[in-house]
This record gives C-alpha cells, structure tokens and sequence, in this order.
C-alpha cells in the first residue's frame, strides 16, 4: 500500500497522516483521516470532587514561571479561569497543551489560563526542569509548581491532566480528566462568556511573560535528532523548539532552514512551510521522511 504521493515535483512538503492502532492482539494501519480511539477519561462530578473549600486558593507552589510573581485567584474574579494539573513527563498531559493554546487565542480577552505542574517523579520538582520544559513546548500561560502536591491536594485531583474552569464568580463551572477534551471545554466556556457578558465578565488582556520569548542564546531550540548523510555529505537536525529542520554540510556550515519556525501544519517551499515539533528524520534517496510530532503526520521533504 503506498501512502505517500506518486510525485513531489515542485512541491517542498507533503503531509500524509499515519497510524497504528493495537486491540486485541492486532496491529493495523488507520486509513488516513480515521481518528485513533483516545483513552478513557473521567468528568469529575462537581458536587464531590475538584471542589476547592477556597476559591481562591493557590499557594503552595514554590515557583512561579511566564509571570512576575505569584497569582491568586481572587484577582482573577470576572475572568474565567482554567487550571490545567499537569506534569512533564506526561504525554497525554502534551496532547492537551495545543488545546489549552486554542482556547487561548479564541478567547484571549475573557479566560486565563493557569498551569499547575504537580510532580510524578523526583526529576520533576526541579523548577528548572519545568522551566526548561515551559520554554521548550512553547507555554505562554502563567505555571506554578506545586512541587510539594499541595495546590493538587487541595483541589483533590486524582489524576493527569486534570482540567477545570471557573466561572467569572469563581466557582468550578467544569472538570474533566484526560485528554480530547477541546469540544467540551470550548462549549463550557463559550457558554460562560454568553451569560457574564455585560454581567461581570472582565474582558481587558492580560500580558504574561513567556519563557519561550526570552532571547535565544543558541542558534538551535530543544534539538531533537540528528541525521547524517555521509553520500550527500550533509547533515539533517530536527530543530524541535524552533519547530523546523536545519540542512547544512558536515561541518555544519551553509546552514538551510526547512520551515518558517512557526508551530503549524503547512506545505510549501522551505521558506513558508510550516512543523511543529519535529523529531525523527529518515532519508530516502533525496526524499527526507520526518516526524511530525504534534501533528502526528508523517512529512515529506523534496
């Protein structure tokens, strides 16, 4: 069966998504555009869990990232505010991120977003572990780590990722436990913006810090593979922060940048096709398969 296009004259990227699916001892290809089945999640029942004896509680961390300083939710009343529990070592916890970074463009003026990273192992308590992981995925929102569990015990999350919402009022409109959940929460909050518009709603931006927009010190970001063509004498270097591949000789010089250095999904000619997050990289005559990590596709590069 051949996935990719017969030809790729012209053409600087092709996208073509792949999957595998395992159930029942059987491993199969998914057709393109079939959507892998997502792992079973929890909504939390409002009336016994994620339900906070202060609302505005979140002390406890011992650092805060992308802010000057800590935040409570007191001072966020008449925004709607969600609290995304999560670690790094996470991946579903990675999935939700590109959601959260969707629900934050679409209503930019009325919600704020809060990571609580909320530690599994000991590597993860290290706040410069967790600044180095806010800055490699790109995280604009405000992160606490609650490196001691406390703002996650007192919320009573059992799980990651743990997302909930707060009304303007600040009382949990909505919880849900695990990934795939953007429909839900575009809704919940969609629905929220309806009813406190002109009742409460405080729709002035708020302006964060983000690590990621901190001056580069080094010319690649989080790289994350490297290939060596020893025939073509050429090196391939997936440069996984700045969500694009450098091609330069073995000595790496003459560097060639593939991909316009935004997070998206985008043929074209090197100059304005578009990764985000690209790893693994194979070379297939002067074809270059790569993957595409958070838009789980596989690229091909002429």
């Amino acid at each position: 069966m051949k996935f990719f296009p017969k030809s790729l004259s012209n053409i600087g990227l092709n996208v073509v998504v792949l999957g595998a699916v395992v159930a029942m001892g059987t491993v199969g290809f998914l057709r393109i555009g079939q959507i892998a089945p997502r792992p079973r999640s929890r909504i939390h029942a409002l009336s016994t869990s994620f339900q906070p004896v202060q609302a505005d509680h979140l002390d406890g961390g011992v650092a805060w990232l992308n802010t000057g300083g800590p935040i409570k939710l007191r001072e966020l009343k008449g925004k709607i505010v969600v609290l995304d529990f999560w670690t790094f070592c996470c991946i579903n916890c990675h999935h939700v991120l590109p959601d959260l970074a969707k629900l934050e463009e679409k209503y930019k003026n009325e919600i704020v977003v809060i990571g609580v990273h909320t530690p599994k192992f000991v590597a993860e308590r290290d706040v410069a572990n967790v600044r180095q992981k806010v800055r490699e995925y790109g995280i604009k929102h405000p992160v606490v780590c609650d490196s001691d569990q406390i703002i996650w015990n007192h919320f009573g999350v059992s799980g990651w990722p743990t997302v909930g919402v707060f009304d303007p009022e600040g009382k949990v409109a909505f919880a849900v436990s695990g990934e795939g959940h953007f429909a839900e929460l575009d809704k919940v909050i969609g629905d929220l913006v309806s009813k406190y518009r002109g009742k409460g709603l405080d729709e002035t931006p708020v302006h964060f810090f983000p690590e990621n927009e901190k001056p580069d010190l080094t010319p690649l970001l989080y790289p994350g593979k490297i290939l060596a063509d020893a025939e073509g004498q050429r090196l391939f270097i997936s440069d996984t922060g700045h969500n694009r591949i450098v091609m330069t000789d073995l000595a790496g010089k003459n560097p060639v940048l593939i991909g316009d250095g935004t997070a998206n999904l985008k043929d074209g000619g090197f100059a304005n096709s578009a990764f985000h997050r690209p790893q693994g990289m194979s070379l297939v005559g002067e074809t270059l398969y790569v993957a595409d990590t958070e838009n789980h596709a596989i690229r091909a590069v002429d």
